[in-house]
């Protein structure tokens, strides 16, 4: 009853009617309120008057992303996820996309509009610069390491591997004899 009360006190009729869609705020309007807040400057239920919001839910919210690092975004940002398909990209493509994403904030919706490839795909390549730096989004798929390349793991497993091809060779030829052996034994 007191938050029907307060949503009248704020916006008349409408304040009770349901919304059919989420309300939308900037990035820079929740910091707003959010500094308005932790500044001391009113209690929820104060700013959530003065800044016409619907419930003191949505400052601690807020707050709590603040407080936590997080970013705040605009309502609706990073949400809407477009739909499409991968397409190949040579690496120089790869690098300005990545660029571009992280000059706008990481908007990697923004960016897969931009350059007509998969959301997924620039979110990759974000992370992999992040992680290795931009060499990391070079396409080493289908490439053999040279030798100097592979650390002693990867040697080890590779002659794993040479051997027991060789064993399974040998092996082969013992059966073949052997079954050359029963064939020839019985034609006598």
């Amino acid at each position: 009853m007191h938050n029907w009360l307060r949503l009248y006190a704020n916006f008349g009729m409408e304040g009770l009617s349901e919304l059919q869609d989420n309300q939308k705020y900037s990035k820079e309007f929740k910091r707003k309120v959010v500094q308005a807040y932790l500044s001391g400057e009113g209690t929820l239920r104060e700013l959530t008057r003065r800044f016409k919001l619907r419930s003191d839910s949505q400052i601690s919210d807020w707050v709590s992303k603040y407080n936590g690092n997080q970013e705040l975004r605009s309502s609706g940002a990073g949400t809407r996820r477009v739909t499409m398909a991968s397409r190949k990209t040579t690496f120089e493509e790869r690098v300005e996309i990545a660029t571009y994403a992280i000059e706008h904030d990481r908007n990697f919706t923004h960016s897969s509009e931009e350059f007509k490839v998969s959301y997924q795909q620039v979110r990759s390549w974000v992370l992999k610069v992040e992680a290795g730096g931009f060499e990391a989004l070079r396409d080493g798929r289908g490439r053999k390491k040279t030798a100097d390349e592979l650390s002693e793991m990867d040697k080890l497993v590779l002659e794993n591997k040479r051997l027991k091809a060789e064993l399974k060779a040998q092996q082969m030829k013992l059966d073949l004899a052997k079954k050359l052996q029963e064939i020839l034994s019985k034609g006598r």
